[in-house]
């Protein structure tokens, strides 16, 4: 829809887009809500009489013509015409191509990313949210009589080794304590940060997923092997359920290169130590044990401080709409699996690495 004939509110929403000055407006369908620009309007006013893609767009696409018409068909903008029969979304996936991550998986976070799919889709939910919520929140472990046991009573201090004299002096001589009240996670910013803010052009995360016993001893040998890389933030999860989660330890980078010293320094740290594992990250360590992501650009990297929505959140929202969006059609959980992969791969996903393709 032309942003002229949006009504106020939406204009509102999404006024921000009139600065560019090729956006034309809103694509809406069941299951997505696209910004389109002139090129894109004028593509899909074409298509409204069948016939192949024209080639002013194959030229102005390039390299990309295949994944972006192949997302067209995915998200159900436009049909593929098979055997007399036009299909899009979740019944033309065998006619755009396999996604990669079709193969078996090859490492812990590969094959938890690809459980948690099949999970999510087995379960008779609709609605997006608590879909996204489901795929997130995959490995956490669950809060049994074992674990209230053993750490109910101990505060996080000590549950986390914060108490521990190595601990408490990195803390004390390079981080400054950040975490705002009722956040789920006890977060610190680098001394250095507060005291010389630099600009940010990028968020790369570092996350450490040991398994819960080893908790208490891996966050000090963690904060030692990092702080000399140049961190800017970290993260711990708070309270029990921040213990079990399975992206229980962040440490935030402006740099990549700073990023995987840092891991290089800890995974020598931290050898022998059992892993968790986080889902939907990109693996460091073939044991789940380390792993990395990078954040949108809005994203400030602290959570509950301005912060927006994450790489994962990103990633798992856009695969509960491909799950609530594919209609049930009897082909089993495998075909439901696969359109959700070869969906994320058209719009620009390695689902193998679980970051970008680019």
């Amino acid at each position: 829809m032309l942003y002229d004939r949006l009504d106020p509110a939406h204009q509102a929403r999404v006024a921000h887009l009139t600065r560019d000055p090729g956006f034309y407006g809103l694509l809406v369908t069941a299951s997505t809500t696209k910004a389109v620009d002139r090129d894109s309007a004028l593509l899909l006013l074409t298509l409204r009489t069948p016939g192949p893609i024209p080639q002013y767009a194959l030229r102005a696409l390039g390299g990309n013509a295949g994944r972006t018409v192949a997302g067209l068909v995915l998200d159900g903008i436009l049909e593929i015409e098979h055997e007399g029969v036009f299909r899009s979304g979740a019944a033309a996936v065998s006619l755009v191509g396999e996604a990669s991550g079709d193969d078996a998986a090859t490492g812990v976070i590969d094959r938890l990313s690809i459980d948690a799919v099949r999970y999510a889709a087995s379960l008779p939910i609709r609605e997006t949210s608590i879909l996204a919520g489901r795929l997130y929140r995959y490995n956490q472990i669950p809060l049994t009589p074992r674990y209230q046991r053993a750490y109910e009573a101990e505060s996080d201090d000590v549950r986390l080794g914060l108490a521990v004299p190595r601990a408490a002096a990195i803390l004390a001589r390079s981080w400054t304590r950040v975490s705002p009240t009722g956040a789920p996670w006890m977060s610190w910013i680098a001394r250095r940060e507060v005291d010389r803010p630099g600009e940010r052009q990028g968020t790369y995360k570092l996350y450490v997923s040991p398994a819960v016993d080893a908790v208490r001893w891996v966050f000090p040998e963690v904060l030692g092997a990092v702080t000399s890389h140049r961190p800017f933030a970290c993260k711990v999860g708070k309270g029990m359920y921040g213990l079990l989660r399975a992206d229980k330890m962040v440490i935030y980078f402006a740099r990549r290169d700073d990023l995987h010293g840092a891991a290089s320094a800890v995974a020598d740290a931290l050898s022998g130590v059992s892993a968790q594992g986080v889902p939907f990250s990109s693996a460091i360590t073939a044991d789940g044990l380390l792993s990395w992501g990078i954040d949108p650009p809005d994203d400030v990297g602290l959570a509950g401080l301005l912060r927006s929505e994450s790489w994962r959140e990103r990633l798992t929202n856009q695969m509960a709409a491909a799950l609530v969006g594919a209609s049930p059609r009897g082909d089993g959980l495998d075909a439901v699996v696969r359109f959700v992969l070869r969906r994320l791969e058209a719009h620009g996903i390695d689902v193998r690495t679980w970051r970008p393709a680019s």
